[in-house]
């Protein structure tokens, strides 16, 4: 990803929705810095 930016403010609710396998945990992982990306 480039140029991407937002904010979530304490409080707010996010949600991400897709089939089992596309990659949601992973994206949420990598957002928070659990997971380092390598491509894609």
């Amino acid at each position: 990803m480039e140029n991407v930016s937002f904010h979530i403010n304490e409080g707010d609710r996010v949600g991400v929705v897709g089939p089992n396998g596309a990659g949601k945990s992973t994206l949420l992982k990598i957002l928070t810095g659990e997971m380092s990306y390598d491509s894609g």
